[in-house]
């Protein structure tokens, strides 16, 4: 993996070479000279060939490596979340586990504080959350507290060693292969579009020099700029998936039809629920499920907005709250939290 990554590089620091030169020559493109239409063919293909390089290297790095065994019943409510959305859902799956013992309530429009003891056994994340609160805060601004940052890394760690989520480092290393090809890419269209970007004028000239740029790239140019631009999307498609590996969204799909239950159109009563079940529902189905447990405090502690990605609110947060369910018929969470 790491051979390919610098065949890649090197290719495209000797493409940034030719182009150097390319540039230098000046207009001598324009007045035929062949030697600057063997280099511009050069770094079209090459870029080619680099996009093709580049594309290798990010689908082994997207789809390989080894899974080991993790049924749906290892994984915590705050896990869950975490694979199922990102760290804004996990950090509010924690709070809704600590609001379910009456750990912390809504403060000031957006922001939640401690209103209780931390609870006896509760889940890792949420001690850190609840140890972070040591003044009203939003629930955004608790993902980049080190402390809880430092458990959404380990959490990140333990999904991508059951094979459930990408690793960390593989999502850097895909984000820069899709840099690199996009800068081949740049680099291809551009000599492109200056031999053949005006209409054929140029061309006409470097033809009559005794050089064919089209056949010196292999055919007409259109079809290599559209092969750099293929190889760079799919590069690019690569690097912008989610997080979740096809194991995570197997696992995904079942913990969502196991727990058809807790969905807003089965009309669960969730005042029947252990704060457990409140964390999961929270955290296989998001605003959907925090309207139908905790809707005040989701809506007056901002935990609608956090929900969603970029921390825009959806239209929930403006539908009414609705009745509070009592504390006193709630089930007691049990000390185990798996």
């Amino acid at each position: 993996m790491s051979g390919g990554l610098i065949l890649a590089y090197a290719v495209l620091v000797g493409d940034a070479v030719v182009v150097a030169n390319t540039v230098a020559a000046g207009h001598a493109v324009i007045a035929g000279t062949a030697v600057v239409v063997a280099n511009a063919a050069l770094i079209v293909n090459a870029a080619l060939i680099v996009n093709a390089v580049l594309l290798a290297v990010a689908v082994p790095l997207r789809l390989r490596f080894p899974l080991r065994r993790r049924t749906a019943r290892d994984l915590r409510p705050t896990e869950v979340a975490l694979l199922r959305s990102g760290p804004a859902a996990a950090v509010v799956t924690a709070l809704v586990l600590l609001h379910a013992r009456a750990a912390v309530d809504a403060a000031a429009p957006g922001t939640v504080r401690r209103s209780g003891g931390l609870p006896h056994g509760c889940d890792p994340l949420a001690r850190l959350v609840y140890e972070s609160l040591t003044h009203p805060v939003g629930p955004r601004e608790l993902t980049t507290r080190g402390s809880v940052r430092g458990g959404l890394t380990d959490l990140a760690a333990g999904l991508a060693g059951a094979g459930l989520m990408l690793p960390v480092r593989r999502r850097y290393a895909l984000r820069t292969v899709a840099v690199a090809a996009a800068l081949s890419t740049v680099v291809g269209l551009l000599v492109v579009a200056g031999l053949f970007g005006t209409g054929g004028a140029d061309v006409d000239r470097v033809s009559a020099g005794g050089v064919d740029p089209a056949a010196a790239m292999g055919g007409h140019p259109t079809l290599a700029a559209v092969a750099l631009l293929v190889l760079a999307a799919a590069v690019a498609g690569l690097a912008l998936l989610p997080g979740r590996t096809g194991a995570g969204r197997r696992l995904m799909r079942r913990l969502r039809r196991r727990h058809a239950d807790l969905t807003p159109e089965h009309g669960p009563d969730a005042a029947d629920w252990s704060p457990q079940a409140h964390g999961l529902a929270v955290a296989l189905y998001g605003a959907d499920a925090l309207r139908l447990t905790f809707p005040r405090f989701a809506a007056q502690g901002g935990l609608f907005a956090a929900s969603r990605p970029g921390g825009r609110g959806d239209r929930g947060d403006r539908r009414p709250p609705g009745p509070r369910r009592t504390r006193s018929t709630r089930r007691p969470e049990p000390t185990a939290v798996r």
